[in-house]
């Protein structure tokens, strides 16, 4: 019997039981996401069973199912995952197993990341496709869709201030709500740890000349969450994911971070927005943000 793999993301605890070869693959990309809680993991056995099946596109949604506690993913073409959250057990099938140099194994790795949206859900948080870093143990967070600039931000910043680049978890803990890394990430020089920050302000991102953080309204942070949150495809769960962002909007300071590539005024800008926020006095809970007027420097010649 092969030793299994345990590791936990967020409040997700997960031990794979697989053959070796398959452990050792993923093993480098989940290392730094040791258990922390007490509470029993979900085993989940992994087979493989490679057939000749069409080839199903990667942004396909995969198909939900319950009965009772028993929950069924099911990704066509790429692998099916059937989880009992009441006994802890389950079983994921791989249709194919694609591994390219320096990567997770790519079935494995949709099939994990669909159970922990899941199960964040579930147990009260949100998996958020958003780049986040940690500035003086404050956390901010930039929502947004493949393009917008998430990596890119992140990359201005030293790698201990990079919580992630990609999807991290909001979560709430004690009235705050947390930024929690995950390690869902293509970058390759990002390290994958396990940290986690309280959400001082989330900042949408726009490219654009001239740096600047201005105010979100309500309603377009809760337009700019929802469409950035993951969640498997059930109109149930979509409901819970909207009465959350509700929620989780109401907890942290939303604005508008217009930048370009000039990194120290990108940095110089998300500082005077967190010291203008702490100088308002603001709590967590309000429901707008504080227009902020930052002051440009010169880009470098």
């Amino acid at each position: 019997m092969n030793s299994p793999l345990s590791f936990q993301i967020g409040e997700t605890c997960i031990q794979l039981l697989g053959d070796e070869s398959l452990l050792k693959a993923v093993l480098p990309f989940l290392s730094g996401f040791p258990l922390r809680s007490t509470t029993p993991p979900i085993q989940l056995k992994v087979q493989q069973k490679t057939t000749a099946v069409p080839t199903c596109p990667l942004d396909r949604e995969p198909i939900l199912t319950h009965d009772n506690f028993t929950w069924t993913i099911h990704h066509p073409g790429l692998y099916r995952l059937q989880v009992n959250l009441n006994s802890q057990q389950g079983e994921l099938i791989l249709s194919r197993n694609t591994s390219l140099p320096n990567e997770p194994p790519k079935e494995l790795w949709l099939a994990l990341k669909a159970l922990v949206s899941l199960h964040t859900l579930i147990e009260g948080g949100l998996l958020v496709h958003a780049s986040a870093i940690s500035l003086e143990g404050h956390g901010l967070f930039f929502p947004g869709i493949s393009g917008a600039g998430k990596s890119t931000l992140a990359g201005m910043f030293p790698p201990n201030d990079i919580i992630n680049d990609d999807i991290v978890i909001l979560h709430p803990n004690k009235n705050r709500l947390w930024v929690i890394s995950t390690p869902f990430t293509s970058t390759q020089n990002i390290t994958r740890r396990h940290t986690a920050a309280p959400a001082a302000g989330a900042l949408g991102l726009h490219q654009a000349p001239e740096v600047m953080v201005t105010a979100l309204n309500q309603r377009d942070a809760i337009r700019l969450l929802l469409r950035c949150t993951i969640i498997p495809s059930m109109p149930t769960l979509e409901r819970v994911a909207f009465d959350r962002c509700l929620q989780f909007v109401e907890r942290c300071f939303w604005a508008r971070l217009s930048f370009n590539l000039n990194a120290p005024q990108v940095i110089h800008a998300l500082h005077a927005h967190l010291t203008s926020q702490s100088g308002e006095g603001a709590k967590m809970g309000n429901h707008q943000s504080v227009p902020i007027q930052v002051k440009r420097q010169r880009a470098a010649p």
